[in-house]
């Protein structure tokens, strides 16, 4: 997909961070005004720095050794598991509950894939 001079190959892993994206987008809307609030921005905030680093607008920090996509990306999904843990134990009772809980699933399967522990193939 290339818009412009931005270019996303679409693979599992960039269907999977854009998925995670849009949720994190109703998530923070649903959470608007609730104790919560701050924890869904975060969610939002890393969901979006992974969409710059697939888009290629943002450049990986650290090292030449540590700049790599896969690298990075799995510290971001090791980070969104646990607050999305968080916010679906906040928000038991609430709507925003299979939101949490879909956006947590899907960033620890993004890292699984890109930590290679489980290999897919020839899905997209």
């Amino acid at each position: 997909m290339q818009i412009g001079s931005l270019r996303l190959e679409l693979n599992l892993v960039n269907i999977l961070t854009l998925v995670m994206l849009v949720l994190s987008v109703v998530e923070a809307i649903r959470t608007w005004g609730v104790v919560t609030r701050p924890l869904s921005f975060a969610v939002l905030l890393l969901l979006v720095i992974q969409l710059l680093w697939l888009l290629g607008i943002l450049g990986f920090p650290g090292s030449q050794d540590f700049r790599k996509a896969s690298i990075w990306l799995a510290i971001t999904d090791a980070a969104i598991v646990p607050m999305t843990v968080a916010l679906a134990g906040f928000a038991i009772g609430r709507r925003t509950v299979p939101i949490a809980s879909a956006i947590g699933l899907l960033a620890f399967v993004q890292f699984l894939i890109v930590t290679g522990i489980v290999q897919v193939t020839g899905l997209v």
